[in-house]
């Protein structure tokens, strides 16, 4: 699991039963790059590399977003948005972080830990 796929995850943990559009995951991810702004641009080249930069963003965050809902991480809901793809915590995820935080076990990262467990029961 790369830096990227950790960040979507911990955006996923702060609100687990919430079912997030593929624009929500990349703003929150992205924030820095994200927060530049593409919409007031004086002449056509510069707001075109402006999407282009939004674009690839998107097809960034897309590509971990399917490769978590392929490792069965994340499920793919249906499409609240024309275009736009929404993910959530697979349950049985949710039920595993929960009992290891009620636990208190100390571990560096939690969703790695609990990634094998997820994947036995399938």
């Amino acid at each position: 699991m790369n830096e990227l796929e950790a960040r979507i995850l911990r955006e996923f943990l702060h609100s687990p039963h919430h079912r997030f559009a593929t624009g929500e995951i990349v703003e929150a991810v992205f924030s820095f790059e994200f927060q530049k702004p593409y919409t007031s641009f004086p002449d056509r080249k510069s707001r075109t590399n402006s999407q282009r930069i939004k674009m690839r963003l998107h097809r960034q965050a897309l590509y971990h977003l399917n490769k978590l809902a392929m490792k069965n991480v994340l499920i793919h809901r249906n499409r609240t948005i024309p275009g736009e793809k929404s993910f959530q915590l697979n349950p049985k995820l949710i039920e595993l972080y929960r009992l290891v935080q009620e636990k208190s076990v100390n571990l560096q990262c939690p969703v790695r830990a609990l990634l094998p467990l997820l994947t036995v029961g399938n």
